[in-house]
């Protein structure tokens, strides 16, 4: 990081630099050449008065050859261009370099005067012109030397700053960026010492308190933790002494039921079998018809007990996880017709409507047989039992468009109340009415068709208002997944 900081800082100070050097040098260039342009002026002028005073005689007694070596020495001046001399007629006499000059610096023509004993009298005229090529080597050579001394300089004040910047600045950002790096494991909070009243100082002071608070923090946090650690293993302990309960119990009801199951299903068989005797009179006639009657309510509520029984039976072994499928491939139409056939006669006796929809082909789905005979057995009943004589009661099955086997069962009866609706799968949970109670419903139905629907990966959906009837849907994969 530090490194990076030192490239940056050069990279600002050379530019800066370099530009503070173009600005001094050219300005110092330009003022220097003003300069040299002004004495060069004042030089000239007093070289073409005085050179005007030589001509003056070797003009009037007509020494041209005088006047030729005047203007030669003239001209030998390096920065004069162009001389001429013209006498007082103006013929040009003579004249050396060329009259055309791109850049005129200095450029003057001065009267030549003669004084005798008739006075003073102008006997011609010295034209002079000189450039700025002369000035232009001089300026160069200043510059470039002015250039080398500025870049040794620059270097200079470049290997000066880097120097004082490492030792200012990044000799202890150095020592910062190695304490961070060890700073790293938690373990290690080291105090950096750095004596200094500036920047780097309050840099290193606030490295420090954050070292402090990181220490305090991290013992607070080592605390929490481990008070967290405690309650996590007394939770743990306390979970696994009520799931070992749990599970005592569930064996214990599963005991209980199964025991419950034997004894109760040996009398209730006895009890079914004797009542259908004494009801169909197959040892000869009871003698009073109300003997008869009291038999065949023997025979129902018996046939209610053992139907509650198989239901308990059913919802625990679920509940404990002792209800394994029996997969196998069937046609789901079969199974359909199968179980309106079974609930046909009862729908005639209470003047039910029953009316079922198949697809014309086979359906097949792989599922426990057993169990979707009973999810049907189970909404057609409750169907029956919660329509009111005359009604009517429609189970469709389709294929949807996820190869899901769709059962709807849809009946005219008084409805399900809205606040009933939520809690209407719960196990013993039915809708309190005299009628119901009449049908002796045990609330088991429909929690064992939502188990068995969930053991198949299924959905259960109920439609219900009170007053319009209820429609419960069955969604099943075709093939259970897995």
């Amino acid at each position: 990081m530090w490194r990076s900081i030192q490239a940056k800082f050069i990279g600002i100070m050379l530019p800066l630099m370099a530009l503070l050097y173009v600005g001094l040098v050219g300005t110092h260039g330009y003022l220097t050449y003003v300069r040299d342009c002004d004495l060069l002026r004042d030089r000239l002028d007093k070289f073409v008065a005085s050179r005007s005073i030589i001509l003056a005689e070797p003009l009037v007694t007509g020494q041209d050859d005088q006047v030729r070596l005047i203007l030669a020495s003239m001209i030998a001046d390096r920065d004069v261009a162009y001389i001429a001399v013209f006498d007082k007629n103006g013929r040009k006499i003579d004249s050396f370099g060329k009259p055309e000059i791109s850049e005129v610096v200095f450029e003057k023509k001065s009267s030549i005067t003669f004084a005798d004993h008739h006075g003073v009298q102008k006997v011609g005229v010295l034209e002079i012109k000189a450039d700025n090529h002369n000035l232009l080597d001089r300026l160069w050579d200043n510059l470039l030397f002015e250039a080398i001394v500025a870049a040794a300089l620059i270097f200079s004040g470049i290997a000066i700053a880097v120097f004082g910047y490492r030792r200012a600045v990044g000799r202890p950002l150095g020592r910062l960026r190695r304490a961070f790096i060890a700073a790293e494991p938690a373990s290690d909070r080291r105090i950096e010492e750095w004596q200094s009243d500036d920047e780097i100082g309050d840099l290193f002071r606030s490295y420090n308190e954050m070292q402090l608070r990181l220490q305090r923090e991290e013992a607070a946090l080592r605390d929490i933790r481990d008070k967290l650690e405690e309650r996590v293993r007394e939770r743990t302990e306390k979970l696994e002494i009520a799931v070992q309960a749990a599970e005592e119990a569930n064996q214990a009801k599963s005991e209980f039921l199964s025991a419950m199951s034997h004894e109760l299903r040996t009398p209730l068989n006895a009890i079914l079998g004797f009542s259908e005797v004494l009801h169909l009179e197959t040892f000869g006639k009871l003698g009073n018809d109300t003997y008869r009657e009291y038999a065949r309510d023997i025979h129902n509520s018996g046939r209610y007990l053992l139907d509650l029984i198989n239901d308990i039976l059913d919802i625990s072994r679920i509940e404990a996880g002792q209800y394994l499928p029996e997969l196998s491939e069937f046609d789901i139409r079969e199974v359909v017709r199968s179980a309106c056939d079974v609930v046909r006669e009862r729908a005639k006796e209470r003047r039910l409507n029953l009316n079922s929809q198949t697809p014309d082909t086979a359906l097949a789905i792989r599922a426990d047989e057993r169990a979707i005979r009973q999810i049907l057995l189970n909404l057609l009943s409750n169907s029956i039992k919660f329509t009111e004589p005359g009604g009517s009661i429609e189970l469709t099955l389709t294929v949807d468009s996820k190869d899901h086997a769709v059962i709807e069962v849809s009946d005219t009866g008084r409805g399900i109340p809205e606040d009933k609706l939520e809690n209407i799968l719960l196990p013993f949970n039915q809708v309190a009415t005299n009628q119901i109670a009449n049908e002796g419903a045990t609330g088991l139905g429909l929690s064992i068709v939502k188990a068995l629907v969930d053991l198949h990966a299924g959905r259960l959906e109920i439609a219900s208002e009170l007053g319009n009837g209820t429609k419960v849907t069955v969604m099943l994969p075709t093939t259970p997944p897995g």
